[in-house]
């Protein structure tokens, strides 16, 4: 079989002598198949670079998709812990009997109700198509979480408000026994207030306070919190001590054996702190504390204002 010469001639400037040259047909079909092949390793190369490429960010996205799926869990659970402190506060509002005003300004229409939230919604990676849905549900988790936050700042701080004013009133009402009898000793009372029989005479009188009977000088401390408002000295009460703790209320400590070093009328009390020690001067039988307190002058019975 005659094979099949090709001769390709190239023209060059003037003054050049033309080249040519020859090739076979199975050598220019070979070089033809090798240039093919070449491209075609180029193309595969670049798909497969560009598959890697893919599938890394494929990868990356679905890591973003799992972190904003726990963020965004973390966040709603977040707001179920906002809303059982706000309740808490509720309940420690309903309890101290403080009302609570809101200084955070949400809009009119706005109810900071510490309840609902974003419904649920699937993500897939077709929302990978526009990035702002994908976050919608998250920035309104974070806007619902960070009102909550706010307006259960201001309950706190309302709560903390009316809490402490509440503490304050609660500490000028008289409320414990005035006999330091020590841990876990229980105070007796040897004559209660109202009707009784004198113990001097036998005859029916009113007695108006407590008599705890303690031996000689026990401590005797302030039932509340208040100011020394008189000191006193013989007549029936003997030493004594007047303590008023508020426009409403004050306290009287009689038949002391003595008072306390530095006390003086003007002189500030801390509930607890000792203002004297039992004795039984004055109109007394024994040693005791005779004790009243005072509603506006009114004597009233001092058992309705110990603790057990």
């Amino acid at each position: 079989m005659k094979k099949e010469i090709y001769t390709f001639a190239m023209m060059s400037y003037v003054g050049r002598p033309m080249k040519t040259f020859s090739i076979s047909r199975f050598s220019l079909i070979a070089i033809a198949v090798s240039f093919m092949l070449v491209i075609a390793s180029s193309a595969t190369l670049a798909t497969i670079k560009i598959w890697g490429s893919y599938k890394k960010q494929v990868k990356t996205t679905e890591n973003a998709l799992d972190k904003y799926e726990v963020l965004r869990n973390d966040f709603r659970r977040l707001q179920v812990e906002l809303i059982g402190i706000k309740q808490s506060c509720q309940g420690f509002k309903n309890i101290l009997g403080v009302e609570m005003e809101s200084s955070v300004d949400v809009g009119k229409d706005t109810e900071l109700s510490g309840k609902g939230g974003p419904e649920e919604s699937d993500i897939t990676l077709d929302d990978l198509a526009a990035p702002d849905g994908i976050t919608s549900d998250l920035k309104q988790d974070m806007s619902f979480t960070m009102r909550e936050a706010l307006s259960l700042r201001s309950d706190i701080d309302g709560l903390l408000r009316g809490a402490n004013s509440k503490l304050a009133k609660l500490a000028t009402i008289p409320s414990i026994c005035p006999v330091w009898l020590g841990m876990g000793d229980d105070y007796t009372i040897s004559s209660f207030f109202g009707m009784r029989s004198s113990p001097f005479t036998g005859l029916p009188e009113l007695h108006q306070g407590l008599d705890i009977p303690a031996p000689l000088g026990t401590p005797v401390i302030a039932s509340a919190d208040g100011v020394v408002s008189a000191i006193g000295q013989g007549g029936g009460l003997g030493n004594y001590v007047i303590i008023r703790h508020s426009d409403k209320y004050s306290t009287v400590y009689g038949h002391l054996f003595s008072t306390v070093n530095g006390m003086y009328v003007g002189r500030k009390a801390k509930r607890y702190d000792i203002i004297g020690y039992v004795g039984s001067t004055g109109r007394s039988t024994g040693n005791h504390l005779h004790y009243e307190v005072r509603d506006s002058s009114q004597r009233i019975n001092p058992s309705d204002f110990i603790l057990p």
